[in-house]
Parts: C-alpha cells; sequence; structure tokens
C-alpha cells in the first residue's frame, strides 16, 4: 500500500539522485491519458510478442526436426544470435513503439 509518507520520501529519493520527478495532479483528464497510454503500449506489446513468436516458429520448427532426424546443425549459434538481431530485435521494437494510439482504444473493456 503507497501512502502519501511514501510517495513523498520516493519523490525525495528520485529528487536527490537525479531522476527526472514529475508533479502529479488530480486532474481527471491526466488520469485518462495515463489510462489510454497505458492500454497503447499494452497493445504494442501484445503485438510485438505476436510478432517474435510468428516470425521465430519457422525457425524452432526447422531446427527441431532436424534434431529429431539426427542430422548435423543447420543453424550454429552465433547465426541465430544474428538472425534474431537483424530481423527481430531492432527496427520491428522501434516501429511498434511508435505506433499512434488506435481510435477507441477507451471503449473497450480493459
Amino acid at each position: 500500500m503507497i501512502t502519501d509518507d511514501t510517495a513523498t520520501t520516493a519523490f525525495a529519493i528520485a529528487k536527490r539522485i537525479g531522476l527526472p520527478t514529475k508533479k502529479q495532479d488530480d486532474n481527471f483528464a491526466s488520469i485518462i491519458g495515463a489510462v489510454e497510454e497505458g492500454r497503447r503500449q499494452y497493445e504494442d506489446i501484445q503485438q510485438f510478442l505476436r510478432y517474435l513468436l510468428s516470425s521465430n516458429t519457422g525457425e524452432v520448427i526447422a531446427i527441431f526436426v532436424n534434431i529429431l532426424l539426427g542430422g548435423p546443425l543447420i543453424l550454429v549459434p552465433v547465426q541465430i544470435l544474428w538472425m534474431n538481431l537483424v530481423t527481430d530485435d531492432g527496427m520491428t521494437a522501434v516501429a511498434f513503439g511508435l505506433e499512434p494510439i488506435e481510435k477507441g482504444v477507451m471503449n473497450r473493456l480493459p
């Protein structure tokens, strides 16, 4: 449970160590904006995870089938790391992060 005393202490510590701090307000519009931003981030995380799972499924199946058939390594670990770095993490994460909020996000159930 966060009390006012805990929040004040956390604010003072953050300010002392140089973290950016922002005074919070009780304005209902800022609460709605924060909820909307949270829903956008949640949707972006869901989309990125779906993309990662779909793009890596073929790789995992190919390696697994090759192991079952007793074949040699088709991809060495360095190749797997390079392929994941190039195809998965880079610009795709930026693209999902910069995607605007969809219309009607606040009309959906949480």
